[in-house]
């Protein structure tokens, strides 16, 4: 069963699809993630229950809402999506499309995982290493 699979060209697109697209998701979620879980691990500021509360919206409402949300953000009538067709961009049914819901909704695992690691390091010990 696996050999025959294996030998189909859309099953191995597939994969390559989704590994690429995850790995993308990740390099996403960690570049962008790691500088937000250290500020909302290690300082309070002004609107922070407001970020916390954004962060968490990936988990709070389903995943196909999400989807849509990402259609309608980068349409080509809604949204971005003008000014990016209008620079030659398109996000929908691609691969930038897909892996920009997928780091979408990870992020906010890895925010929180993250930022719960940074609490637990002693932010003394943190200063001596930055010394």
């Amino acid at each position: 069963m696996i050999p025959k699979a294996l030998s189909v060209v859309s099953f191995l697109q597939a994969i390559e699809v989704t590994v690429v697209m995850s790995t993308l998701s990740a390099i996403i979620a960690i570049i962008m993630g790691t500088p937000i879980a250290y500020v909302m691990a290690r300082y309070d500021f002004h609107l922070k229950s407001v970020v916390d509360a954004v962060i968490d919206i990936p988990i709070m409402i389903p995943h196909i809402i999400v989807g849509i949300m990402v259609v309608l953000a980068f349409a080509s009538y809604y949204g971005l999506g003008p000014f990016l067709k209008a620079h030659g961009i398109n996000f929908i049914n691609t691969l930038w499309g897909a892996t920009t819901a997928v780091a979408f909704l990870s992020s906010t695992y890895y925010i929180r995982v993250v930022e719960a690691s940074i609490r637990m390091i002693n932010p003394e010990m943190e200063a001596v290493a930055r010394t």
